[in-house]
């Protein structure tokens, strides 16, 4: 099947699953609950969600069990698609592995969570494709991933300081996961690799300079250590860049983003630390709505609606934390992703 012909299947796919998005209306309504088994049961009965066996109580894992969902859909979205596509179709789902290593590692580093561990993972299982219990080591977990990639981003750091070792590895793995994706989109058809990186170009500029801006700031970590972190494939900054953006003081960096394209990141009068990661994030969701939209033959509307599903789920996220954590609705609103118009 040609391409053409692929896509229009895909994208016609597509065009039913985004009727099932959450509208602003429904997060109006989610954001007046105060009680998180309200918040489930409205998703159960009224949304996408409705077939999730959602049972125990804990936000942490309705987040899970949500994530599992995108897992389904790009599955269902994977077997429209040729051989190459379908290898990069699996490697968008390798980015909830990747999640669940982190996940595995702070259980062990912090020895918290071990008992409820399948709970908060995505795509292993603690019993069938891992063995964790109290007794695992940080040693023992990492020897087990011997024969995967994992293996040796994170033995290199086992004779860290145990105040550092969790991040060095966590960021070790976010920085290859970039890497490893945007060296499969290489074997798509150019014009749908060039739509996926130039929204993978922009979310690593802007991972790089949120990442470089709290070292500078927060972290005592040497320069080197700064830039060594960044993530290669940027669409805006070179690698020189980066390194000369790592030796900047704060205000250096500021004034230089602010003369760039992401200059929104410290332009505004609300507070820049607190809102700087919804800022990235909601500047991403408009371009994901943009792909949505499409209508071209080609794979930006499939990349447009599995962004969407992230996003949406991190604002379900949002409002179930609310009420954790007792805000207002007007408290909350500020820490959407997408924008609702206040009544």
């Amino acid at each position: 099947m040609g391409s053409s012909r692929i896509f229009a299947a895909v994208n016609s796919k597509i065009s039913g699953m985004g009727k099932n998005l959450l509208t602003d209306a429904d997060f109006d309504v989610l954001m007046e609950m105060d009680n998180r088994d309200d918040i489930v049961q409205y998703l159960l009965k009224n949304s996408y969600y409705s077939d999730l066996p959602i049972k125990k109580e804990g936000y942490i894992f309705t987040e899970q069990i949500l994530k599992r969902k995108i897992m389904k859909d790009i599955d269902k979205l994977s077997n429209f698609m040729d051989s190459k596509y379908k290898v990069f179709f699996e490697g968008l789902k390798k980015h909830y592995e990747y999640n669940d290593i982190k996940t595995i590692l702070r259980s062990i580093i912090r020895r918290e969570n071990i008992d409820d561990l399948n709970d908060r993972l995505i795509v292993l299982n603690n019993g069938t494709d891992i063995n964790i219990d109290t007794s695992t080591s940080l040693e023992d977990f990492i020897n087990s991933l011997s024969s995967t990639r994992y293996y040796d981003l994170l033995v290199r750091y086992l004779d860290e300081d145990l105040d550092k070792i969790l991040f060095y590895m966590e960021m070790n793995l976010d920085r290859d996961y970039y890497i490893y994706i945007s060296e499969l989109s290489k074997s798509l058809k150019r014009e749908d690799s060039k739509i996926f990186n130039d929204y993978m170009g922009e979310h690593i500029d802007l991972l790089n300079i949120e990442w470089i801006y709290r070292a500078i700031k927060f972290f005592n970590l040497p320069r080197e250590i700064v830039f060594n972190f960044t993530i290669i494939g940027g669409k805006n900054y070179s690698l020189k860049d980066l390194n000369k953006m790592s030796y900047m003081s704060v205000e250096e960096l500021r004034d230089y983003v602010l003369k760039g394209k992401y200059k929104f990141l410290f332009d505004s009068e609300h507070d820049i630390d607190l809102y700087m990661e919804r800022r990235i994030e909601r500047y991403l969701y408009y371009k994901a709505k943009d792909y949505m939209r499409s209508t071209k033959m080609n794979i930006s509307k499939t990349i447009g609606y599995l962004l969407l599903r992230e996003f949406e789920i991190k604002d379900i996220t949002t409002v179930i934390e609310k009420t954790k954590f007792e805000l207002s609705k007007e408290e909350a609103m500020a820490y959407l992703i997408r924008t609702i118009e206040r009544k």
